[in-house]
């Protein structure tokens, strides 16, 4: 399904170990891409995949993708505010009385669950 129907959208965003099954559908093959560090052993057996150990999440052309669920929403900001304008991003995050991080490359949870580097 993620494959077929790939290229007839404009974006795809994964959360979390949504990467898993896009990766399995071949879309990651030789993007960049991050996923949940929780999980990380199982993510990165998608060889093909220029995995991203440490980043809040990543985004390579058309493709964004985040770490653990939390990270998703920073990316959502991170995505609203960069296809539509930082003033809507800021305005829907002020309504949901959320405050997002806006650094993809904060990471804790890299460190915290002892991933190697690059």
């Amino acid at each position: 399904f993620v494959k077929k129907q790939y290229p007839t959208v404009k974006y795809l965003l994964s959360v979390c170990t949504g990467s898993l099954m896009v990766a399995a559908a071949g879309v990651l093959d030789g993007r960049k891409a991050t996923s949940n560090k929780f999980a990380w052993s199982q993510t990165t057996v998608h060889k093909t995949v220029d995995w991203i150990p440490k980043a809040r999440w990543v985004v390579d052309g058309n493709i964004w993708s985040s770490s653990g669920v939390a990270a998703g929403m920073d990316m959502t900001y991170a995505f609203i505010a960069t296809i539509f304008s930082p003033d809507i991003a800021k305005e829907l995050a002020n309504k949901m009385e959320y405050e997002p991080h806006t650094n993809s490359e904060w990471d804790p949870f890299y460190e915290i669950w002892n991933l190697p580097p690059k």
